[in-house]
């Protein structure tokens, strides 16, 4: 069995922001896992659009630093960091420093 999980550009921003999507089914694992995943970036002095979902989500900061809010609460992050989005709440980060910002995402129902 191979482990590695496939994962695929799916969006270029201008700003120059990527998205991967990873395809949790591309390992051939016996059961689909409970949850979708991706990894995306934010260009030095950009931000993603504000959002909500009806899913919860799991962000980890993987690289770089900015400031995240999450319906009323906006803090600082940084690498390592792990935040928890839930349902309906709007949220947005943007990218404070020089180099680029790198986010693990996990969401499920």
């Amino acid at each position: 069995m191979n482990p590695l999980l496939a994962k695929e550009r799916t969006e270029l921003t201008p700003a120059g922001d990527e998205l991967y999507m990873i395809d949790l089914a591309s390992a051939q694992a016996l059961t689909p896992a409970p949850f979708q995943a991706s990894w995306w970036t934010v260009v030095a002095e950009s931000a993603t659009e504000p959002e909500q979902h009806a899913v919860h989500e799991i962000w980890i900061i993987e690289a770089g630093s900015g400031e995240f809010t999450c319906g009323e609460t906006t803090m600082a992050v940084r690498a390592g960091d792990v935040l928890r989005i839930p349902p309906h709440t709007r949220h947005v980060i943007a990218n404070a420093g020089p180099e680029l910002l790198t986010v693990y995402s996990l969401w499920w129902d």
